[in-house]
């Protein structure tokens, strides 16, 4: 995310994430991590369990964005936009939500928690997480924020579909409805 091109193809961005499932698939494999419950997508009540403190979470979430958005209108980094593309967003948003937070908690919780144990392991991912968004203030501490609920309620129910259906609905908002920028890297400087 931090060398594409700003300014690039959709089927650049599918090309990205399918490199990162693709990646992820060949460590947790030669690193023998299998298992549906490591990457949150085993059958059982982990997905329902899940469902509402991510759900309260998201709302809150969204409305805290939204009321955020309505209370800067007229600033210059600031306000709603007027016409929102979000049903697309809404649609899209998701898969990336699944892959990035495939990534971190199915890749780095397990390996944090194996090293510094479960009470460390959300921070750890939260920190790395937030790490990914730099320098963006923005998505530097709302992706902490967002990655440590999600890794709080991750330790007992592990439930990829339930996060990265919150993220991608979280995500698709703050782009799509919200005057923000969404860069990371030297792109957040405009290069």
């Amino acid at each position: 995310m931090w060398n594409v091109p700003h300014v690039r193809p959709r089927w650049l961005d599918v090309l990205v994430g399918g490199l990162i499932v693709a990646i992820t698939i060949g460590y947790t494999l030669r690193r023998n991590l299998r298992g549906w419950r490591v990457f949150g997508l085993a059958r059982g009540p982990d997905h329902k369990r899940a469902a509402l403190p991510v759900a309260v979470f998201t709302l809150g979430a969204v409305g805290g964005l939204l009321l955020a958005g309505w209370l800067t209108a007229g600033q210059k980094h600031g306000g709603l936009r007027q016409n929102w593309d979000i049903l697309r967003a809404l649609a899209a948003y998701p898969v990336w939500g699944f892959v990035q937070q495939g990534m971190m908690f199915g890749v780095a919780y397990p390996r944090f928690r194996a090293v510094c144990g479960a009470r460390a392991a959300p921070y750890l991912t939260a920190g790395l997480f937030a790490a990914a968004h730099l320098p963006n203030p923005l998505l530097t501490g709302g992706g902490f924020a967002l990655a440590l609920g999600y890794g709080l309620v991750w330790r007992r129910h592990p439930s990829l579909p339930v996060i990265g259906i919150s993220h991608g609905v979280i995500g698709a908002v703050c782009d799509k409805a919200l005057h923000v920028s969404m860069r990371v890297g030297a792109h957040y400087f405009g290069a």
